[in-house]
């Protein structure tokens, strides 16, 4: 991974502005971790979490007997997965500030790491898609083999 240069001016992934790194929020997942700084600047952050806190509001916490509308997972089935506190991540849409549903962290940081972005998404699908066949098609090629080497053995035991 590559190291921050913490001299070096930072550009925020939200407004676009090149920054001073003090501009930028420290991230501290964890005690063993090493610190970095978050990819949107201090400005952008506060107006992140003003938004979320004002759909928090709005939309309250995710329903009991929640799912996720993504991969199906109920709270129970993501207890057994995760020790984060908070099973549900408010999912918005970035730009307009719409409430979409509540989805779990994993699908949350999946979609996120795409870039809340469809076309992406569907080059992800298709992707997928496209490595299930191959493992379909060596599946099928194994079988035969497979298959043809019992024919050679039961032709050589007759």
């Amino acid at each position: 991974m590559k190291e921050e240069n913490w001299l070096e001016p930072k550009t925020c992934i939200k407004c676009g502005e090149t920054k001073t790194r003090e501009d930028f929020p420290i991230m501290v997942k964890h005690s063993t971790v090493r610190a970095k700084l978050r990819a949107h600047c201090k400005t952008c952050d506060k107006a992140l979490s003003a938004q979320r806190r004002k759909l928090k509001k709005t939309h309250g916490e995710a329903p009991e007997n929640h799912s996720c509308p993504i991969c199906l997972r109920t709270s129970e089935e993501l207890r057994e997965l995760t020790e984060q506190k908070s099973l549900w991540a408010l999912d918005h849409d970035h730009d307009t500030g719409e409430f979409r549903n509540w989805i779990c962290h994993p699908c949350n940081r999946a979609v996120g790491g795409l870039g809340d972005n469809v076309e992406n998404l569907k080059r992800a699908i298709k992707h997928l898609d496209k490595s299930s066949n191959r493992c379909y098609n060596v599946m099928k090629i194994v079988v035969k083999f497979i298959n043809l080497m019992k024919g050679q053995r039961y032709a050589k035991t007759r």
